[in-house]
């Protein structure tokens, strides 16, 4: 059993009816892809500039598609978190921008510098980012440590089969 990274906001939400995922990294993924997100980055302006700036660097690259009863479902879990919870106003911001994107399949990628990340969504349609998000602090941290475990247990798990 892997890690769970949604907990941490880095991983993708568990998925429940109306959102459909296909998680892969970058080197199993088509160029076109990953060339799209990297253009979609440095075409879609107001983006943070450390983002922009490390635009080839993507690492995760998903192919995704909500369906309403999903992005509802996903903004009604958001709305009753605790209003003191850091995570709902982001949480809330996410789903309300992607929710123009029912039933599109969006791409979303992610990007590593040495003290954030950024997740964002692109829709292949227009080669424009969506919504975009970044982490940075302690959160980045224990991401990023979580992330680290996982691709150690997984080395060790494909090592033990192999």
């Amino acid at each position: 059993m892997g890690l769970d990274l949604h907990s941490t906001g880095f991983g993708p939400a568990p998925l429940r009816p109306g959102i459909r995922q296909k998680r892969m990294h970058y080197r199993d993924d088509p160029m076109e892809k990953r060339n799209l997100l990297i253009d979609a980055v440095r075409a879609t302006e107001g983006l943070p500039a450390a983002l922009r700036e490390q635009a080839d660097k993507v690492e995760v690259c998903e192919d995704e598609v909500f369906d309403e009863s999903g992005i509802q479902s996903a903004l009604e879990d958001a709305r009753s978190l605790n209003t003191s919870q850091p995570d709902r106003a982001e949480l809330l911001k996410k789903w309300t921008a992607l929710k123009p994107f029912c039933n599109v399949a969006l791409l979303q990628g992610a990007v590593w510098t040495q003290d954030r990340a950024f997740n964002f969504w692109v829709d292949p349609r227009t080669s424009r980012v969506v919504h975009c998000y970044e982490w940075s602090g302690e959160k980045f941290k224990a991401g990023k440590q979580l992330i680290d475990l996982r691709n150690q247990y997984e080395a060790l798990n494909h090592k033990s089969k192999g």
